[in-house]
């Protein structure tokens, strides 16, 4: 549990990863996802039972989300995946505020 508390203290720690990113900056827009999954995947290596699957939709729902930007390389065209990928931000939304009550009350 421990490891776990800390890793999600971690991912908090980073805030947004595309507070930086520019608009139109296409690149940093897919590292800044790249990083925050790869995040995602060190709590999923931690996790404990009663909420691994939670974080593994997450890592998944973001694992999609890129994949589906990996060919954009214009604004418009990151724009419009983000656009088709809008369906999935309700889930992903409710997803993360399971975990994060996980953590308010384990650790």
């Amino acid at each position: 549990m421990t490891a776990f508390c800390d890793k999600v203290n971690e991912l908090n720690a980073l805030g947004d990863p595309f507070a930086n990113v520019k608009p139109g900056d296409v690149q940093g827009a897919k590292d800044a996802l790249d990083k925050l999954n790869s995040e995602v995947g060190s709590v999923v290596a931690v996790a404990p039972d009663a909420i691994k699957s939670d974080v593994q939709k997450m890592q998944t729902t973001l694992t999609d989300f890129s994949a589906k930007i990996k060919g954009a390389s214009t604004p418009q065209e990151l724009v419009q995946a983000a656009t088709a990928f809008q369906g999935e931000t309700a889930s992903l939304n409710q997803t993360v505020a399971k975990v994060k009550k996980y953590k308010q009350d384990n650790c």
